[in-house]
């Protein structure tokens, strides 16, 4: 065992678990909100204002319509865009997050193993990245299976990087020809890209042919085209750090370096880390937030990034649930538990309540804007319809006592 992980582990067994502050604040609602929007994430949107982003499966497997809308600061709306239910079979969805993207659209929505789409900053449907979008001119870094030319034909394909443009024509491919791949529930695999520009990727990988099946994580340099490396072992890839990614593996979450050393791995709850929305990187500041969930309770943890040194975690009888970290470096995570239930924003440091929000209602999503408000959506569970109430508040205001509408 390395000195990096026994100080990791050392630090995890001794910290204790950050305290909630005594919050006695709340940003004031800003005029013209709340609104009732369609159930789904928060982003920054057009213009200085706020995007929410609804479809594809909701809590106990409802089916909910595609849908997006943009609201300017005063609350009136930009524009909504509504899409139906995909006609797929079995519809496979992968665990890509919708994300706003560096050339400005939102997506992937829909299906990503059969059909997906994403939106532009006009409210315009248009195709989507089902990996990485790396740039503002939409350059999109994906992985899809192609039969290998030196390999016999069978029913598993060999693995391809694809770089495409906004409009879907190929750039440059990139492979490994000998190795056979699965893709799990036929959705592609989910890319992350690190702060130096490296893309990574993980998948069941079968080589030679015909024997046991493993995993495999791979790294793709972008800028020289060529595969940098492979790694043995069961890893679901969740977000890129400053140097390498963050990876869930055998019920915990490990750090891979740039190098594909395994730099740091910590055994979290079993439901920790198995999706890229638990997890948020602060790049800027070196800091790895992940969100877990067990079955009597959830909680918020924050890590270097570089070293995965613990540096607080929220109570577990908060049930608090991650949601977003912001330009300021502030933490926002809901509070689930009944009698203080909705967001809080914590301090970078400690994990202490700098000012928090009472909604009565559960906190789907939330998000800093560029100019420092904060958009909060909050539903009455998962019966019925699907529909959330979006506050925008200012903390840059003086606030007042704490409310519950």
């Amino acid at each position: 065992m390395t000195r990096t992980r026994i100080s990791a582990l050392a630090t995890l067994a001794v910290l204790a678990t950050a305290a909630p502050g005594l919050a006695s604040t709340t940003p004031p609602t800003v005029a013209g909100w709340p609104k009732t929007v369609p159930a789904g994430t928060v982003h920054q949107g057009p213009g200085g204002g706020v995007v929410v982003v609804s479809g594809g499966l909701f809590g106990r497997g409802e089916h909910y319509p595609n849908a997006a809308t943009a609201f300017r600061r005063d609350g009136r709306r930009l524009w909504a865009h509504r899409h139906p239910d995909p006609a797929c079979g079995n519809c496979d969805y992968g665990l890509q997050a919708v994300v706003l993207n560096p050339d400005g659209t939102y997506g992937p929505l829909g299906v990503t193993g059969d059909t997906s789409w994403a939106v532009d900053p006009r409210g315009r449907e248009v195709r989507s990245c089902t990996g990485v979008v790396i740039d503002a001119d939409g350059t999109c870094i994906s992985v899809t299976g192609r039969a290998s030319p030196v390999l016999p034909p069978g029913p598993l394909p060999a693995p391809v990087f694809v770089a495409r443009d906004a409009a879907g024509r190929g750039l440059w491919e990139v492979s490994d020809p000998a190795l056979e791949v699965s893709f799990s529930a036929e959705a592609p695999p989910i890319v992350v890209r690190d702060g130096a520009g490296i893309a990574y990727t993980a998948f069941f990988a079968y080589e030679p042919v015909g024997t046991l099946e493993t995993g495999r994580l791979f790294a793709l340099d972008p800028a020289s085209r060529r595969l940098l490396w492979q790694r043995t072992g069961w890893y679901q890839p969740l977000a890129g750090l400053r140097s390498g990614l963050v990876a869930y593996r055998d019920g915990g979450v490990a750090g891979v370096g740039p190098d594909g050393t395994e730099s740091w791995w910590r055994a979290l709850p079993a439901n920790e880390g198995t999706e890229p929305s638990a997890v948020a990187v602060d790049l800027l500041r070196d800091r790895l937030y992940v969100g877990s969930a067990g079955p009597t309770s959830a909680s918020v943890a924050a890590f270097v990034g570089s070293t995965g040194v613990q540096l607080w975690r929220t109570a577990p009888e908060d049930r608090s649930r991650l949601l977003s970290v912001g330009r300021s470096g502030r933490v926002y995570v809901s509070i689930g538990a009944a009698a203080r239930r909705g967001m809080r924003a914590a301090r970078l440091s400690d994990g202490t309540t700098v000012w928090e929000k009472r909604t009565r209602l559960a906190v789907r999503g939330a998000a800093e804007l560029r100019n420092g408000m904060v958009a909060v959506s909050a539903g009455g569970g998962w019966r019925g319809p699907l529909r959330d109430r979006l506050t925008l508040l200012d903390p840059r205001t003086p606030p007042t006592a704490p409310t519950t509408p």
